[in-house]
């Protein structure tokens, strides 16, 4: 009986041991894998840091395109003209030899 006993102890103990010993290991695993998301995270953190930065930087140049743009179309309208349709992009309109576009809807 008493050597049964300590048999199922021992047992116990091993089986325990066995569960910690998987825990600790998935313990050291998960803080790995968190070290790396801190690193993938710091890199996101940087580039979205430089997107927003490029973001307000062409915004700017936007604000200074319209300004210009309101400048000359109130010089038109001041030398009796009316704005003039847009010029197609270069991809969208193709010129004659003699300078002419055609494909203009």
């Amino acid at each position: 009986g008493k050597l049964r006993s300590l048999q199922l102890e021992h047992d116990n103990f091993k089986e325990k041991y066995k569960l910690q010993e998987g825990l600790m290991l998935e313990n050291g695993n998960l803080i790995a894998e968190n070290d790396m998301l801190k690193g993938e995270k710091k890199t996101l953190d940087e580039e979205l840091k430089q997107g927003k930065e490029k973001l307000a930087k062409v915004e700017e140049e936007l604000k200074g395109c319209r300004v210009r743009i309101a400048a000359l179309e109130s010089e038109l309208k001041a030398r009796g003209g009316a704005p003039q349709p847009p010029i197609p992009d270069a991809e969208e309109a193709e010129v004659d030899p003699d300078g002419e576009y055609s494909n203009m809807s």
